[in-house]
């Protein structure tokens, strides 16, 4: 998605919502946020990045949204497929996705998963899943399921979603979703407005994209006038649903990783940052020889948990844990550059899993009191308030996550 695209849907956004016309500058914002996504989610459906053992083991169900068409047809007589009839390059999406379903479905078994599939379409296409699903898909009866509902539009599916009751999704395990990425952006939109999954469960998306570019940016633009166009009517929400893309990198492009010896500049330079050092209970700049010292002890430190948020080839932030007697205490800083993209929320999320497989009891956490937003983060990820203290002459907030 480039900038020219950005600006078409820009201008038709203001001409075509009378909303957007009154909020110029909140659009801007957002289709900024969405170029950003999109970007990440195109490169994603071009990179071939082997699943994991451990995400085979936790992906429990794949759902896939339907297209335009149905697994025989390029079109059906769906409401949704009629304004499509002249477009050829949007024709027959519905098998696409789930020939891609298919290939996935048979990676996950080889490598010992069993996940569910997941389908909900209009009643047309479902009716052909069952008819196709052995013979072209590879799937008995009892591997996939159709959750019962009417849906004429792609905000049904997201309500209507459902899975089989024999399914008992449980934290961290994922449900993997499959659609084109421009369709993936509005879709969780809509799961963050309506929340169809289970709480706490991950959620991996498997994004494809058109082989055509021109194609591509036509389904782009039709994908985000369909967001700008439902969030003017208070019907999806304008933030979305918190995602991870196949391989294991997040929405943004992050990728978590241990700290390694390779990380010691990068980690030299991000902590010398002017505002990650005002946030600190010790604000002075960190000499080079002091950090080569300290971070050479860390990283040999058996009771310390380290990792890294990674964009790119870049180091977009840390977190650290050092735990004594089955208690931890945390530290985290984010990049200036990378700050309102999720990535100190991901890097919670990821040292909390691990700090719970390793038995610890509570996390501690200290924050100064005049930073609000770092307050707000650690609330938000189960942190409950302890006490006011002063530390280093600055009076500061205890939190707890309890396990």
């Amino acid at each position: 998605m480039d900038k020219e695209l950005t600006q078409k849907c820009f201008n038709e956004g203001i001409e075509r919502y009378p909303f957007w016309a009154e909020r110029k500058r909140e659009l801007k914002e957002l289709l900024s946020k969405i170029e950003r996504e999109v970007q990440d989610l195109e490169d994603a459906a071009q990179n071939n990045v082997e699943i994991s053992k451990e995400t085979t083991q936790k992906t429990k169900a794949i759902w896939c949204l339907s297209g335009s068409g149905s697994y025989l047809e390029p079109l059906i007589s769906a409401p949704s497929d009629i304004p499509l009839k002249s477009s050829l390059w949007a024709h027959g999406t519905d098998k696409k996705r789930l020939d891609y379903c298919a290939q996935l479905l048979h990676d996950l078994k080889n490598k010992g998963g069993n996940p569910i599939f997941v389908y909900n379409g209009v009643e047309e296409q479902n009716e052909v899943l069952r008819k196709i699903a052995s013979k072209n898909l590879g799937l008995n009866k009892n591997e996939f399921f159709i959750p019962e509902g009417n849906n004429t539009k792609t905000i049904d599916q997201v309500m209507n979603l459902t899975f089989p009751k024999q399914l008992k999704l449980e934290k961290l395990d994922i449900v993997g979703v499959v659609s084109h990425a421009a369709h993936l952006s509005r879709v969780m939109r809509m799961v963050e407005k309506f929340r169809p999954f289970p709480k706490n469960v991950d959620i991996m998306l498997y994004p494809l994209v058109f082989k055509n570019s021109r194609d591509e940016d036509r389904f782009v633009f039709s994908e985000i006038m369909g967001i700008l166009g439902y969030i003017s009517r208070g019907e999806i929400s304008k933030n979305a649903y918190h995602y991870k893309l196949k391989g294991g990198a997040n929405r943004g492009g992050i990728r978590v990783a241990k700290i390694n010896k390779n990380d010691l500049m990068d980690v030299y330079n991000l902590s010398n940052q002017e505002d990650v050092r005002a946030a600190s209970f010790n604000s002075a700049k960190i000499e080079l020889k002091d950090h080569e010292k300290w971070f050479s002890e860390k990283l040999k430190d058996k009771n310390t948990v380290w990792l890294k948020a990674v964009v790119g080839q870049s180091l977009a932030g840390q977190i650290r844990l050092d735990i004594e007697n089955k208690k931890a205490l945390i530290g985290v800083s984010v990049g200036s550059e990378y700050r309102g993209r999720g990535v100190a929320s991901i890097l919670l999320q990821s040292v909390i899993t691990r700090a719970k497989k390793k038995k610890i009891k509570f996390i501690e956490a200290f924050i100064k009191s005049i930073n609000s937003p770092s307050i707000g983060l650690f609330k938000k990820h189960g942190f409950v308030y302890d006490d006011d203290v002063q530390i280093s002459g600055s009076p500061a907030k205890r939190f707890i996550y309890r396990f």
